[in-house]
């Protein structure tokens, strides 16, 4: 199995505390994993994944509205694609039609990583702009002078 990717921030504490958490979610049922443990303890550490990448995707898909995001609906399918695999993961593994494998892993690593580098460095952007855009307005209404400015 692969070592662990570290999250990058996108700007916003929440989100970037859900990244952290998503990350050692799937870093729990890595070594779950490389311990063989059994069934229960895997199909509990699935069902954290599936939760709190549920409750983190609705935050995410807030935040995102609140910014007017352009690619707000691929974004969101791209939650939704997720969430889908993963209840159609946990499905066949309490069927006991699929284990919780390195390849199993191997997905959940690159769909976060995936994820956080590509779509959620967007938001980071985003985030960024909306910050400096209301310290430009902040300025403006407290009637700043530049230093250089001579009148």
């Amino acid at each position: 199995m692969r070592e662990r990717i570290y999250p990058v921030s996108v700007g916003h504490s929440d989100l970037d505390d859900d990244h952290r958490r998503l990350y050692g979610i799937a870093d729990r049922l890595r070594g779950a994993i490389t311990r063989g443990a059994d069934d229960d303890i895997l199909g509990t550490v699935l069902s954290d994944l599936a939760d709190y990448t549920t409750y983190h995707f609705e935050r995410e898909e807030f935040t995102l509205m609140r910014l007017d995001f352009a690619e707000y609906e691929r974004h969101r399918q791209e939650h939704l694609a997720l969430i889908d695999r993963l209840a159609a993961l946990i499905l066949k593994f309490e069927r006991k039609v699929e284990t919780v494998s390195a390849e199993t892993m191997s997905f959940i690593d690159d769909w976060l990583h995936r994820h956080v580098e590509d779509y959620d460095r967007c938001l980071a952007v985003l985030l960024e702009r909306q910050r400096q855009a209301q310290h430009a307005q902040a300025t403006l209404a407290t009637g700043y002078r530049s230093p250089d400015r001579k009148d």
